[in-house]
């Protein structure tokens, strides 16, 4: 299994919403995804087909952790190889 994480600014849900577009794989198993905007409140997430609660909130977690503020990323995972 490989996964490649993408982050990126964001300042709106619409924004996160572009980028994970933009980024997200279509060959990829999964493209979670989780961002929060400039105020620290959550924008959004997904676990995209991952069990629920398995990977856009555990994603929210660490960057809330880490005190990030105004940002999106999402996590490409493919299997096999």
């Amino acid at each position: 299994t490989r996964f490649v994480a993408r982050l990126a600014p964001c300042k709106d849900r619409k924004a996160a919403l572009d980028f994970r577009r933009a980024v997200s794989d279509p060959r990829a198993n999964h493209n979670c995804w989780s961002a929060i905007g400039n105020d620290g409140v959550p924008l959004g997430q997904s676990d995209d087909g991952e069990p629920s609660g398995t990977a856009g909130m555990p994603m929210r977690r660490v960057l809330e952790g880490f005190g990030a503020c105004g940002v999106v990323v999402v996590i490409t995972k493919y299997f096999g190889g």
